[in-house]
């Protein structure tokens, strides 16, 4: 209740949190566009598969990112 207070009366926490979610919006938005097959649908049920393709995706994410950086 107290953040939900601080929240409506304090703007730069507003704009803070609107410019972190904007960041993170935009960064999935980039792997979606890197995700390719079944339309970035995972099917399987194995969890361990996919945790490690999310983390494949980040990786390739990142490694794009960084790529055009430099």
């Amino acid at each position: 209740m107290l953040f939900l207070l601080r929240y409506l009366f304090n703007v730069s926490l507003r704009r803070q949190i609107t410019t972190c979610t904007s960041v993170v919006k935009d960064y999935n938005r980039f792997a979606d566009l890197l995700f390719f097959g079944k339309q970035g649908v995972i099917t399987d049920n194995d969890l361990e598969g996919q945790e490690k393709r999310l983390k494949h995706l980040n990786l390739v994410v990142n490694a794009v990112n960084l790529s055009s950086a430099t």
